[in-house]
């Protein structure tokens, strides 16, 4: 459903909006070396 804003000008405007599209891309990495974190 389109929403209602406002402009500078106070006049009100129609804005649509479309729906994200997710992309799941593979980079096949490795993990070699890890960072200590400190606790306290």
């Amino acid at each position: 459903m389109p929403a209602l804003g406002r402009s500078n000008s106070g006049r009100k405007i129609l804005m649509a909006w479309k729906t994200p599209r997710v992309t799941v891309v593979s980079l096949a990495l490795e993990i070699n070396s890890y960072a200590c974190a400190e606790i306290g």
